[in-house]
């Protein structure tokens, strides 16, 4: 089981050579190959910014480009696409847990409650996961973990789940996205709203392709949320190809320091073009 848990993670910066590469590797297979319980086992991760996509959100309540928050959720979208399609489920998405590379790439991370889902459960993942893989089917994961603000309502009733839960997640991302707020109580008193469905009357009447776009994903019942690609071919997301293209002048630049103490004003993200 100790092979289970050592990865190779190189270095991604230009300049990294075959020496180096090469040099890795083989520090990485001795590691593994060596059955020794005074050694350290330690992950070499990708260096991220400070700043989380909460602390972006927060920070910046006014004028925020929709093409670019666009391109926000649909890069966190791809990052989940990729963790259903490897047969696991996030369960605890919400932008506290969504960084920014330095050149401010999104990326997803936080995998400390991700569990396995039906066809990619075997024997010796129950060993590794424990508690974790409840079971050998998907409609049995009952476990109440993640964060009660973006968790589904089949979560918070101790219900069976799937990896829909995680497009609940989404669902919850995508409002906060495009509604900024200027208080942690507006946050709170507005998302617990959304959570029934309510939302607020700016949002549904200046944003209404988005409104409608939400809602499946926020649906109490499971089966009526979409997939991951589902939701990629929405018409919403579906022209997006120019905006992808252009990701690179949309990715997320780190936040200014203040220059006084005193709060911004929030707004609603630019009103829909239709």
């Amino acid at each position: 089981m100790r092979d289970r848990f050592s990865q190779l993670s190189v270095d991604q910066h230009s300049g990294s050579d075959d020496t180096s590469t090469s040099t890795s590797q083989q520090s990485s297979d001795t590691a593994v190959t060596t059955n020794e319980p005074h050694l350290l086992l330690y992950i070499q991760m990708q260096l991220c910014r400070r700043e989380s996509l909460k602390d972006w959100l927060c920070a910046n309540t006014l004028d925020r480009d929709p093409k670019q928050m666009l391109c926000v959720f649909d890069q966190i979208l791809l990052a989940v696409d990729y963790v259903h399609e490897c047969g696991m489920i996030h369960r605890d998405l919400k932008p506290s847990n969504i960084f920014f590379s330095l050149d401010g790439t999104v990326k997803v991370g936080d995998f400390g409650l991700v569990t396995a889902t039906e066809e990619h459960v075997t024997e010796d993942d129950s060993e590794i996961w424990g508690d974790r893989v409840t079971t050998q089917t998907p409609q049995r994961h009952t476990n109440q973990v993640g964060t009660k603000l973006y968790m589904s309502p089949e979560q918070i009733a101790g219900n069976d789940y799937t990896h829909k839960v995680d497009i609940y997640a989404l669902g919850m991302i995508f409002f906060e996205l495009f509604y900024p707020f200027t208080t942690e109580m507006e946050r709170l008193d507005t998302l617990l709203a959304v959570k029934q469905l309510q939302f607020p009357e700016t949002f549904s009447r200046d944003l209404p392709s988005k409104c409608t776009f939400l809602k499946p994903l926020l649906s109490h019942n499971p089966s009526e949320r979409p997939d991951t690609k589902d939701i990629r071919s929405d018409a919403l997301l579906a022209n997006f190809e120019e905006v992808r293209v252009a990701a690179e002048r949309l990715r997320i630049v780190p936040t200014p320091k203040p220059q006084s103490d005193s709060p911004s004003s929030g707004s609603l993200v630019n009103k829909d073009n239709s």
